[in-house]
């Protein structure tokens, strides 16, 4: 497990620390067996990573790049039946979502879950068994070229993730409960992180320029 963390006055690595995993979300470290919940992220891996002074001092450059408009809803559930069938549920509703908003033409948008409750934090380990709550959390998120787009495919995935029969259903009342009325929200505008860039730099000032005007009134 090597990474090499860049800052402006200083390094960290791992290149001579060795780390060994017991169980799915456990790590020690084999020199002094102390914890390394994987669920830390770096926080933890500082404990152990030395602390070097950098050779050139650096610049991060961070940034993002629009994609699009967001729009989401927002309902939840707590039917034992559809939470147990809810992984083919959301997969079914996008294809009825896609026929009903695109017919024949492709698709202009994305359309994705969050199962809070299942997944939603955390995928599930690859041979995870998928836990059975008392109830779950669904947040759809639609990004689609313009706002109105993304709000008609929300509507639209609303109706029918509401409606949509499926083994065991009990009631066609209604699948969802809804925090608000209505449950679709326009977001605006969506980004996504795209520049994560460290510049060597021997004078740092000299990239930030300061100018000073007068103005007179």
């Amino acid at each position: 497990m090597l990474f090499r963390l860049v800052r402006p006055m200083n390094r960290k690595g791992t290149q001579n620390k060795h780390y060994m995993r017991r169980i799915p979300r456990d790590v020690r470290e084999l020199a002094t067996g102390l914890p390394h919940n994987l669920l830390d992220g770096l926080a933890a891996h500082e404990m152990f990573a030395p602390d070097r002074p950098a050779s050139r001092q650096t610049i991060k450059l961070e940034g993002a790049v629009a994609v699009g408009s967001r729009a989401v809803l927002l309902c939840a559930a707590e039917d034992p039946n559809f939470i147990l069938h809810i992984a083919g549920v959301v997969d079914r509703i996008k294809e009825v979502v896609r026929d009903l908003v695109c017919e024949n033409a492709p698709e202009d948008y994305q359309l994705a879950f969050r199962l809070y409750g299942i997944d939603g934090v955390r995928p599930l380990d690859v041979d995870g068994v998928p836990p059975s709550p008392h109830e779950v959390f669904i947040l759809g998120e639609c990004l689609s070229p313009n706002p109105d787009r993304a709000m008609q495919v929300m509507r639209t995935t609303k109706q029918y993730l509401l409606h949509l029969g499926f083994e065991g259903r009990m009631s066609t009342a209604g699948n969802l409960a809804f925090p608000f009325t209505p449950p679709e929200v326009d977001l605006g505008a969506a980004y996504r992180f795209n520049i994560y860039h460290i510049i060597e730099a021997d004078e740092i000032a000299a990239h930030f320029p300061l100018f000073l005007e007068e103005i007179k009134i």
